[in-house]
């Protein structure tokens, strides 16, 4: 999986490393990191969690080689109350001008 070099630049590591995935029933697993790319471990991953295409993946970093992971279904999309929840994030807004 290929992550955003500029994310990838400003706070992963420069060479590469193991990178601990932590899911929300604090199941872990490691995935090599190379290249601004996840590979060793995140088949392993996808499969573990039934990853389909549709579905979504949200990654929230902990500390410098470590992400909580959120999976979003498709199929639950339609039932999620997107609003509710992300009164409680703590997540910081960016909002972008639009291009004209």
């Amino acid at each position: 999986m290929y992550l955003p070099t500029k994310f990838c630049n400003s706070y992963l590591p420069e060479n590469d490393y193991i990178i601990t995935l932590v899911d929300k029933n604090k199941a872990i697993c490691t995935v090599q990191y190379m290249d601004k790319v996840f590979c060793g471990g995140w088949k392993t991953f996808s499969i573990d969690h039934n990853l389909v295409e549709g579905d979504s993946t949200v990654f929230h970093l902990v500390k410098r080689t470590e992400f909580q992971v959120y999976v979003i279904r498709a199929q639950s999309l339609s039932q999620v109350d997107f609003g509710s929840s992300l009164q409680k994030s703590e997540a910081r807004v960016k909002r972008i001008a639009p291009q004209i």
